[in-house]
């Protein structure tokens, strides 16, 4: 009888044990599920990294300290500053685009004309027309919110990785 009762005792605490890991396995991933994407990107940098960084250390016969800094010093130059020039020019264009695409708009509202294109196809005008059944200024004002969202998120995006 109290055999049974210590197997029955050992059976809960094998249950017990398991919920408490799956529920600790579960929070730690909520926990740091914001982090994923960064902690993924940084597990391919360290992979591709390391033999650089296992060359630098054979070849120069250097302490690790310091082929750990000629490491990060190559990577900076050679990764992110050119990753860097390239999204700021990337914002840049985005907000050229913005100012050339709201500048259609307001000579277009300002003329009280249709879009400029559809005037030649008559079919096309009446197709957009059915689709949208909003006015051209406000159809060119959301066209112009879009390009706007999507040059801030644009520099968003650039001010992050920076």
């Amino acid at each position: 009888m109290k055999k049974q009762s210590s197997d029955q005792i050992l059976g809960l605490q094998k249950y017990f044990l398991l919920l408490s890991v799956l529920l600790f396995v579960g929070l730690l991933f909520k926990f740091l599920s914001p982090f994923l994407g960064t902690l993924f990107i940084a597990t391919v940098l360290v992979t591709a990294i390391h033999p650089f960084y296992e060359w630098i250390m054979k070849r120069l016969r250097l302490r690790r300290g310091l082929a750990a800094l000629l490491t990060l010093l190559a990577v900076v130059v050679v990764i992110l500053a050119p990753l860097t020039f390239f999204f700021f020019s990337l914002v840049e264009q985005a907000a050229e685009a913005y100012k050339v695409v709201n500048g259609h708009i307001t000579e277009i509202i300002q003329s009280d004309s249709t879009l400029p294109f559809l005037d030649k196809y008559p079919k096309l005008q009446e197709w957009v027309e059915k689709l949208a059944p909003l006015s051209v200024e406000e159809t060119l004002s959301m066209i112009g919110n879009a390009v706007g969202s999507i040059s801030t998120f644009l520099f968003s995006q650039a001010a992050n990785i920076v």
